[in-house]
């Protein structure tokens, strides 16, 4: 029984130290502006790009998830 009281205090441990790194790291929001910005530029590209720049903002779709992952 022990053991499972120490795994939940290192569990609330890391979340806690996961929650203040996001806080304390004010890049992401900048990053998601930057990745917002270069998601409109593709949006206004022609079609004749062989499809690249819908792979690219698809891309950015998921480094935007990543990043909205971690913040709260």
């Amino acid at each position: 029984m022990w053991r499972f009281g120490l795994m939940m205090t290192v569990a609330a441990a890391a979340g806690g130290l996961a929650v203040t790194a996001v806080a304390e790291e004010p890049h992401l929001a900048q990053a998601l502006a930057a990745l917002d910005d270069a998601n409109g530029y593709l949006s206004q590209t022609s079609n004749n790009k062989g499809g690249h720049p819908q792979k690219a903002m698809a891309l950015i779709a998921q480094a935007e998830a990543e990043i909205r992952a971690v913040a709260p």
